[in-house]
C-alpha cells in the first residue's frame, strides 16, 4: 500500500473538481444534493465565515494558503486586498484554482509542492491551514504547526474535524476509507495540547463538525 501523504495525493488528484463543487451552488442529484446540504454545507460555510472573521481587516497583508485547494480562500481574500499565495501538492488541484482565479482576475501566486518539504521564506503576516490536519498523521502534526509558528508573524488559522460529531465522523471516515484515503478527527484536548507543544496558544470556533482554530504564539516563544 502505498505511503499515507501519497493516498492523500491520489486522492485529491482524482476528485478536484468534485471539490470546488462543495462550496458552489451548482445543479446535483437528489442523493448529492441531500448529502452535500444536511453533511457538506454547514461547516464548510461557518469555517470560511470563521476565518474570515479571525483575519479581520486583510488590506496589505501578506497570506500564504497552505492546501489551498481549488482557490476558494486565496480569490477571497485576495479580493479583499491581501497579497496571496496559494499552495497546494495536488497538480489538479493548482490548475482548478489557477483557472478560478483567472476567471475572477485575481492575482494570486501558486506553488505546488507538500508543505513540510519545501523551503519557506518567513515573514507571512497570516497563514492558512484549512482542511490539512484531516489528513495529517500523528507524526507529523507537530512539524506542521512549529513550521507555520516559524514563518508566521501574526494569526495561524486551522481546522480540525471533529471526533464526536453524531453523523459526519461515522460517515465521512467510512466514506474516505472506500476512496483509500486517510482521515483523521480530534478532541479539543488534543488540539491544545498540540498547539502548546508547538508554542501556540489556541482559540476554538465552533462550526459544527469542525472546530476552526485561531493559532497565536504563545508569549515568551
Amino acid at each position: 500500500m502505498p505511503p499515507e501523504p501519497d493516498r492523500v495525493r491520489e486522492y485529491f488528484e482524482r476528485c478536484a473538481d468534485r471539490f470546488d463543487g462543495f462550496y458552489r451552488e451548482e445543479r446535483r442529484g437528489l442523493f448529492q444534493q441531500l448529502a452535500h446540504v444536511v453533511f457538506r454545507k454547514p461547516g464548510l460555510a461557518r469555517r470560511f465565515r470563521a476565518t474570515i472573521d479571525i483575519l479581520g481587516d486583510v488590506r496589505g497583508k501578506r497570506i500564504l494558503d497552505a492546501g489551498c485547494g481549488s482557490g476558494i480562500y486565496a480569490i477571497y481574500l485576495s479580493r479583499q486586498g491581501a497579497s496571496v499565495t496559494g499552495l497546494d501538492f495536488s497538480s489538479s488541484m493548482l490548475a482548478l484554482a489557477e483557472r478560478n482565479a483567472r476567471a475572477e482576475n485575481c492575482a494570486v501566486r501558486f506553488l505546488a509542492g507538500d508543505f513540510l518539504e519545501l523551503e519557506i521564506e518567513p515573514g507571512y503576516d497570516h497563514l492558512l491551514l484549512i482542511g490539512i490536519f484531516d489528513y495529517v498523521p500523528k507524526d507529523r502534526r507537530r512539524a506542521y504547526l512549529e513550521k507555520a509558528a516559524g514563518i508566521t508573524r501574526q494569526k495561524i488559522v486551522a481546522t480540525f474535524p471533529k471526533r464526536y460529531s453524531l453523523l459526519q465522523t461515522p460517515i465521512r471516515y467510512f466514506w474516505l476509507k472506500r476512496q483509500n484515503c486517510p482521515v483523521y478527527f480530534y478532541t479539543r484536548s488534543q488540539i491544545r495540547t498540540l498547539a502548546g507543544q508547538s508554542g501556540l496558544t489556541a482559540k476554538f470556533h465552533n462550526c459544527g463538525p469542525i472546530w476552526t482554530v485561531a493559532l497565536t504564539k504563545t508569549r515568551g516563544t
